[in-house]
């Protein structure tokens, strides 16, 4: 399952893996504690390690989930 970063919004923590600066925003890609893959969207530029611990909380009102195949559930 996976889901669509644009509305992740800065509790659980997540561990920085990748992160893009693009300019109004900042995109982190994390690994949650069971090692699930997340992207989070963070608005403005974001001091972000390669590693460090993100705090995250996702609105459950805004988030689109996928299954296996792409498909919106």
């Amino acid at each position: 399952m996976g889901e669509n970063p644009i509305h992740a919004a800065g509790a659980a923590e997540v561990w920085g893996d990748l992160v893009e600066n693009l300019g109004g925003q900042t995109v982190v890609y994390a690994t949650t504690a069971d090692l699930q893959t997340i992207g989070i969207v963070l608005e403005g530029q974001r001091p972000v390690e390669l590693g460090s611990t993100v705090s995250a909380y996702i609105d459950p009102a805004r988030i689109h989930l996928f299954d296996a195949q792409g498909a919106g559930i």
